[in-house]
């Protein structure tokens, strides 16, 4: 998600200034804003809309962080299980899960605090107003990097099966989750040279101002959302592709095999694309609307905090997703419970038969990792 180049906002009046730079995911900080325009500030909470944009911000990060809290370390319990912490989805979605914890306590927390109160944390250092733009930067671009690794995992896993267990393996999967986080720390390092807090203001360090206008919130969108939805948009096509051409051959079942393998996936994608496509589609065809007067910015601000929501909540779904796509995850969930239940409150798990503890454990030897593709 990439905050807009600030160029264009240099010469903007005060009470526009006061507010967000709200053309860019997440809309960390206006290069520009000042923490002397608190007065600003005051005057657009009289608009309704603006004052809506604030109660969403605020009651949406605390749903999506109190979500994003319970549902990613379940996900991480589950998939770091001694069954499946091997396999090489686990690994990758394990990884997901604590970037994804990340990106909600670094990228939308801090950012809905500042909105809020009009304290900048970026602004109380020249660290922080580099820091504050590189983190959030770096962090939802590996998550959605991290997805297409699964993906290509998944394309492996179908077009490939023979040779899965060379090309994807567990050091594989850790060698490229390595490449992928320092290769994309790397590029968001740039912020440490190319911001500088200025006085009371983070803008673009004066040699880099070009670049950050023109170059760098499009490297931002494309390392995002561009390339990676491509990439899943692309995997998702093969993957049926060869789904299709098994069942034009009669190979039902190797068909319907394959597919409950990459059901995790598809369900990523899917997520990914609806969550945070409208917001995308909105920073690009509406560039500039926080340039307008604070009569027409409010509105615009109303719609941008909507949309933020959903792209901060693909961040925190993955458990409800992860359920809700195979009944296998599910069990595999119940198992955990009820081992780690057993230890700590064994009357409480006493009751359980042992026909259903049994039924239980053997199916979540296989066919847990046929549904989900775990340990394929």
């Amino acid at each position: 998600m990439e905050p807009e180049g600030t160029s264009d906002t240099m010469t903007m009046e005060p009470e526009i200034n006061a507010t967000w730079n709200t053309t860019t995911v997440p809309p960390f900080v206006n290069g520009d804003v000042r923490t002397t325009l608190a007065d600003s500030v005051t005057e657009l909470t009289a608009f309704a809309e603006y004052r809506s944009a604030v109660v969403i911000r605020v009651l949406g990060t605390i749903f999506i962080a109190v979500l994003a809290s319970i549902g990613n370390p379940l996900s991480l319990a589950v998939l770091r299980s001694v069954r499946l912490k091997h396999s090489t989805t686990s690994i990758l979605l394990s990884y997901l899960a604590v970037v994804d914890l990340l990106c909600v306590y670094f990228a939308l927390v801090p950012q809905t605090i500042s909105y809020a109160t009009g304290h900048f944390v970026q602004l109380a250092s020249d660290f922080g107003c580099r820091f504050f733009w590189f983190a959030p930067l770096f962090l939802t671009e590996l998550s959605s990097w991290v997805l297409v690794l699964v993906s290509v995992e998944r394309v492996i896993a179908v077009w490939l099966p023979t040779k899965l267990k060379t090309l994807s393996t567990t050091r594989t999967a850790a060698g490229s989750l390595a490449v992928v986080t320092i290769v994309l720390f790397a590029v968001n390092t740039r912020y440490f040279f190319t911001k500088k807090l200025i006085g009371d203001s983070c803008v673009p360090n004066p040699p880099f101002a070009d670049f950050e206008k023109f170059g760098s919130v499009w490297l931002d969108r494309m390392l995002y959302w561009g390339v990676p939805m491509i990439a899943m948009l692309v995997s998702n096509i093969v993957i049926f592709a060869k789904i299709r051409l098994l069942r034009s051959n009669g190979q039902q079942q190797t068909a319907g095999r394959f597919k409950n393998k990459t059901i995790i996936m598809m369900t990523n994608t899917f997520a990914f694309m609806v969550c945070t496509t409208p917001l995308m589609f909105f920073n690009i065809i509406y560039e500039g609307w926080d340039n307008n007067p604070k009569e027409i910015k409010v509105k615009y601000e109303l719609a941008y905090s909507v949309l933020q929501f959903f792209a901060y909540l693909n961040h925190a779904i993955n458990f409800i997703l992860y359920c809700a796509a195979g009944s296998r995850f599910r069990e595999e969930f119940q198992y955990v419970v009820m081992r780690k239940s057993r230890a700590v409150w064994p009357e409480a798990t006493s009751t359980v038969s042992m026909p259903r503890r049994a039924r239980l454990e053997s199916r979540m030897e296989v066919g847990f990792r046929l549904d989900t593709g775990f340990g394929s």
